[in-house]
C-alpha cells in the first residue's frame, strides 16, 4: 500500500517491487522524489550561505519521469476510500480456491 508519504528510499523499493509479477501496489501515487538525491553541500566563500544540491540523477530505462508525480499504484484508490479494504476485496476476488 502506497500514498504520497512514500518518497525517496520508499520509491526505490517500489522500483524493485514493480518488477515482481505477483506484487500489486494499492493506494495513491507515491511522493515523486525519486530522480534527484544524495545531497551535496557547499558554503559560499563570501556570503557563507550554505547551498545544498542534488548530486544524483536517476534515469529510468523506459524514459519515465516521476519527479513530482510518483509511482502510480496498480490498484488506484479513490480519495476517501480505505486502501486496505480495496486490497482485501481484490485479494478475495483473485485468490486461488
Amino acid at each position: 500500500m502506497i500514498d504520497r508519504q512514500c518518497a525517496s528510499s520508499c520509491e526505490s523499493l517500489l522500483e524493485l517491487l514493480e518488477t515482481h509479477p505477483q506484487i500489486i501496489t494499492v493506494g495513491e501515487n507515491s511522493g515523486g522524489y525519486v530522480h534527484f538525491g544524495n545531497i551535496g553541500m557547499l558554503v559560499l566563500p563570501y556570503s557563507h550561505v550554505l547551498v545544498q544540491l542534488a548530486t544524483d540523477f536517476w534515469k529510468f530505462r523506459d524514459g519515465r519521469y516521476l519527479e513530482g508525480t510518483g509511482f502510480a499504484p496498480k490498484l488506484k484508490v479513490e480519495p476517501g476510500k480505505d486502501a486496505l479494504e480495496v486490497a482485501l476485496d481484490h485479494w478475495r476476488t483473485h485468490r486461488a480456491p
